[in-house]
């Protein structure tokens, strides 16, 4: 099951475009900064999952052409990271796919970005965490719930 989930959200994110060196986080900040230049020119193939738990943070601040491209390094490391302790990328993920309570514009521009197939596969990941037994049960059924929703939209 976990090798077939890798190689399904390695195979629905193959085709999209790397942003672009200044497409990756704003840098008006110093964290925007610092997220720009860790994963300026690099493919999310090279971001080895041991280091996904460190760089979690980074999913907070990219732009939405950013975020669709490394999103798989960050649920490839989740899955692959059997600690899968939250407060590592499992949350962070999380947290990124529950719609905020008021309209959030860099939200709704991440999530205009995925394509069904896209969709499904962050759903089957939730599944996933789900079934693992992760202690926050009511944050991923809330981000499944949102998932769901825009899989039927």
């Amino acid at each position: 099951m976990i090798t077939k989930l890798i190689s399904d959200i390695e195979y629905a994110f193959a085709t999209v475009e790397y942003p672009g060196d200044y497409n990756i986080a704003p840098i008006d900040g110093m964290e925007g900064s610092e997220v720009n230049d860790i994963f300026k020119g690099k493919s999310w193939r090279d971001i080895h999952f041991e280091a996904v738990s460190q760089l979690s943070y980074a999913l907070l601040y990219f732009k939405p052409k950013a975020f669709i491209y490394f999103l798989p390094a960050f649920l490839i490391g989740c899955i692959k990271d059997q600690k899968a302790e939250f407060g590592s990328s499992c949350d962070t993920i999380l947290i990124c796919f529950t719609p905020p309570d008021n309209k959030d514009k860099a939200f709704e521009a991440r999530m205009k970005l995925f394509n069904k197939n896209q969709l499904n596969l962050i759903g089957r990941f939730l599944h996933y965490l789900m079934a693992i037994d992760i202690q926050e049960k009511s944050k991923i059924q809330s981000a499944l719930n949102y998932i769901e929703q825009k899989i039927k939209a």
